[in-house]
């Protein structure tokens, strides 16, 4: 009888403390990404979006958006993570999923529309050089999270050069349908020049 309840007491401590390790990875990427450590803060964040606790915190997903916002924002470890601006907006798309009254659905909001600056500024230069492949992707991606923030947000927020430089590399690229359904949506919002 000592010995079950011995064995029952222990495995409810380690049980408590594995759920409360995962809770302090949040915790910790985020104390990691405030000194630059990002290699550190990435790697916590991504432990805690493994956990079945922990992953599904909205909190986890608006933190690790943010740190790979700021990964991206470095520009020397931008280079050992070039789908960090990607992964930030999953991440961010992924917190109000999960929850979309988040507490933290204004800092998400304003996340969203500096990785739709980004995004647009990425295919800036591809596309000065000709590279559309590369500019496409780039500009298409902004384009959607500013699809996204609408619907999500329910705002009009209507970004013309991000869509049009997105359909314009499609043509480019040949890809018509993409680009006719492009410049329709600009169309259809009652853009026209």
């Amino acid at each position: 009888m000592k010995i079950r309840l011995l064995l029952t007491f222990a495995m409810l401590t380690i049980l408590t403390y594995a759920g409360f390790c995962q809770s302090a990875q949040v915790v910790s990427a985020w104390n990691y990404v405030k000194y630059g450590q990002f290699e550190e803060a990435k790697n916590a964040i991504n432990q805690a979006t493994l956990d079945a606790k922990t992953s599904t915190w909205p909190k986890t997903w608006y933190y690790r958006a943010n740190i790979y916002l700021a990964i991206y924002g470095d520009t020397t470890f931008r280079k050992n993570n070039p789908g960090a601006l990607t992964e930030a907006i999953t991440s961010y798309q992924k917190a109000m999923e999960i929850n979309p009254k988040n507490e933290f659905k204004d800092q998400i909001l304003a996340g969203l529309q500096e990785s739709a600056l980004n995004s647009f500024n990425e295919g800036v230069a591809p596309y000065n050089t000709k590279n559309y492949e590369v500019a496409y992707t780039a500009f298409r991606q902004a384009a959607d999270v500013y699809t996204y923030i609408n619907k999500t947000f329910s705002l009009d927020v209507v970004d013309t050069t991000a869509t049009l430089y997105a359909a314009n590399a499609a043509t480019k690229l040949k890809k018509y349908d993409e680009a006719k359904a492009l410049y329709q949506g600009l169309l259809d919002k009652g853009i026209s020049r």
